[in-house]
């Protein structure tokens, strides 16, 4: 049997390419504002909107990748986490669980 020898190749990265900004990058954060500042259509409540927009900049960030998808889905859960008084509740039902919330500690 004849021996075959395999040299090994590194992958090579350019640094300047790696490094990059692109569109790509300002893409998702772009559609997100855009869409945050368009009125909301009749029927739907501005809240809601802004939970669309963050959704919305999560789909063309998995798109482009300009971040791995696994970053690009934690930056809109957090997101959303961190923004949950303004896109997830109405401002009724938050007056209530700021109510039940004060009332509860008196």
């Amino acid at each position: 049997m004849s021996k075959v020898e395999t040299a090994s190749v590194a992958p090579t990265v350019n640094k300047k390419e790696s490094s990059k900004i692109t569109w790509k990058h300002f893409a998702p954060v772009v559609v997100g504002i855009v869409i945050a500042l368009i009125p909301a259509p009749t029927g739907l409540p501005q809240y809601a909107w802004y939970y669309f927009a963050i959704f919305a900049a999560v789909i063309v960030g998995l798109m482009f990748e300009p971040l791995p998808g696994g970053a690009i889905g934690l930056i809109g859960v957090t997101l959303v986490a961190r923004l949950s008084d303004y896109v997830l509740f109405s401002p009724e039902s938050l007056a209530d669980l700021w109510c039940v919330h004060v009332c509860s500690r008196l």
